[in-house]
């Protein structure tokens, strides 16, 4: 099926609120024309193009391009990472990107923030885990320099 309104979902939260938006959708076909116009219309507006779009090109019944659409959404593969910080919808764009520039298939992005990594990123993909954290660094070189930095602290408090 490979729908082109799939490309507008970049995160896993993405993905969830797309789902019930289908959701909404696949309950509207039960009702009239025009309700199902409205909760379409109710959508977000690319998303709401781009659907109605698709919906009128396609030779399957609405509720079969429905339900396909959402079973291609539930098998995008997805890729973990944990931020420092909460980041910007640019933020967001320009990682989704760079992602899609260096995999084959669509994939979305899983969001965890964690102020305590301090910097950098944990990546969590296809049951690999990669720690490219500041607080793994700095946890990394404390362990190393312990001793070092203890006999200075030492001879510190000597000076003083």
């Amino acid at each position: 099926m490979s729908s082109p309104v799939l490309s507008f979902i970049k995160t896993t939260q993405e993905q969830r609120l797309f789902a019930d938006e289908l959701a909404s959708l696949k309950n509207a076909l039960y009702q009239d024309q025009a309700h199902f116009d409205e909760v379409l219309n109710g959508l977000r507006p690319q998303i709401a193009k781009a659907l109605a779009t698709e919906l009128s090109a396609s030779s399957d019944s609405r509720e079969d391009y429905l339900n396909g659409l959402l079973e291609e959404l539930q098998r995008i593969q997805t890729i973990g990472l944990t931020l420092a910080f909460e980041p910007s919808n640019a933020t967001i764009n320009k990682i989704y990107d760079w992602i899609a520039s260096h995999t084959t298939t669509p994939t979305l992005i899983d969001i965890d923030v964690n102020p305590r990594i301090l910097g950098g990123v944990i990546i969590v993909s296809k049951g690999t885990y990669s720690d490219f954290s500041v607080k793994k660094m700095v946890d990394h070189y404390l362990s190393e320099h312990k001793t070092d930095i203890i006999q200075n602290l030492n001879t510190n408090k000597r000076i003083s």
